[in-house]
């Protein structure tokens, strides 16, 4: 007579049974397909009160609170006019007071990237609405934007220089449109304006409101691209990369850094004299592998030919659970079923910002341990401050330098 499994065995087997079954239709419902990942090993922070670290003491928050829904100040256009503009995560460009020398700080719309509707800023509705990220001065008056659903974009506000309270309407120009082009999450971008050419960033095969099975999957599906302003020519410049985000040119225009978000890397790519890459569509090459966090934004410090980058979130000792997770490629795969609002909760908060020098190695680490500020998309000096962007928070963050 054949002996019989215990009951407990036996449930213990059927339940193996069916979350072996539930676990194999839950990957069909997702197209996903992570990359092995290999990071150096962590390391902690340098500590605040040593030579490679700069305690970011007194850090307000600006327009917290706002009852217009003021979130998500990407990235920053400083004039020389003084006029100061940033994106929202509603699809707004306002301009910004920012009250350094006297009154209080304040802003007002200028431009819409998309249509408006009432429920702007809600993910969903980012292809409608626009949402956008990378902002440069393109010198006469004008801003270039990298908006994630529309694509290349030129902003002119009326007036510049009026400050707030001018009544007349911008223009925005479509220079590049995603739709057309097949771009899936324009994200930031560069202007040379000796050679007339902007770059940007297409930074992979998922649009912004899925950008957390982007980097999931980490494979490499992002582009960078190269525009003429004068002949309207767009070609692809690198091709092949792993999440390529921010962007920054070296002072004497002979490299672009390109931040990597997934990796905690940043891609080298040196120009020709015409500013195509040397080496072709395969000419980046990683010249930082160990970021103490994602990089988002990368901006040439004034005066100086080195950059500083915001970290969007820690790769640090003692723990990181991107660390953590990146062998695991069956358990990412089903991490990329979870909405974008709840990973984002999983993602710790942390205020760094690290200066480089143009061949990507570190120099400084800038912190704010009391996360006055934290999920840093940029950062920028102005008027004695250093602003922090971010993608994310429903402030603008501000360290007194």
């Amino acid at each position: 007579r054949q002996a019989q499994a215990p009951p407990a065995m036996a449930r213990a087997a059927a339940f193996g049974v069916v979350l072996a079954a539930a676990v194999f239709g839950a990957l069909q419902l997702t197209d996903v397909d992570p990359a092995p990942l290999e990071f150096p090993p962590l390391r902690p922070l340098p500590p605040l009160d040593g030579p490679d670290a700069t305690e970011l003491v007194t850090v307000e928050r600006l327009f917290e609170g706002d009852e217009a829904g003021f979130k998500g100040p990407e990235s920053f256009v400083f004039n020389d006019d003084g006029s100061v503009y940033t994106g929202l995560a509603d699809g707004r460009i306002v301009r910004l007071v920012l009250g350094e020398g006297e009154g209080e700080p304040r802003y007002e719309e200028v431009a819409r990237t998309g249509e408006k509707h009432e429920d702007c800023g809600a993910l969903a509705l980012e292809p409608l609405c626009g949402r956008p990220l990378g902002l440069r001065a393109e010198g006469n008056g004008s801003l270039l934007v990298a908006d994630a659903y529309k694509g290349l974009l030129r902003v002119t506000p009326a007036t510049p220089a009026a400050g707030v309270g001018a009544d007349a309407e911008a223009t925005v120009e479509t220079l590049v449109d995603s739709a057309l082009e097949g771009l899936t999450l324009v994200n930031d971008l560069e202007w040379d304006g000796t050679r007339r050419v902007v770059y940007f960033s297409n930074t992979g095969r998922f649009p912004r409101n899925e950008i957390h099975r982007m980097l999931i999957e980490s494979r490499p599906t992002g582009k960078l691209m190269r525009y003429e302003l004068d002949t309207r020519k767009l070609s692809v410049l690198a091709d092949g990369l792993v999440m390529p985000n921010g962007i920054a040119m070296t002072n004497d225009g002979s490299a672009l850094l390109v931040c990597s978000t997934a990796t905690s890397s940043l891609y080298k790519i040196d120009l020709d004299g015409e500013g195509h890459a040397v080496g072709g569509l395969g000419g980046a090459r990683v010249v930082q592998n160990d970021l103490q966090g994602g990089p988002d934004n990368i901006r040439r410090r004034h005066g100086k030919d080195t950059f500083l980058v915001g970290l969007g979130s820690k790769r640090a000792a003692p723990f990181s659970l991107v660390q953590l997770l990146s062998p695991f490629l069956t358990l990412r795969k089903l991490m990329s079923l979870v909405d974008l609002e709840t990973s984002t909760a999983l993602i710790p908060k942390a205020g760094l910002v690290v200066e480089v020098d143009a061949d990507g190695q570190v120099l400084h680490l800038f912190q704010d341990p009391r996360l006055n500020a934290y999920w840093v998309s940029e950062a920028e000096e102005h008027g004695g401050y250093m602003y922090l962007g971010s993608w994310r928070t429903s402030f603008l963050a501000r360290a007194k330098l």
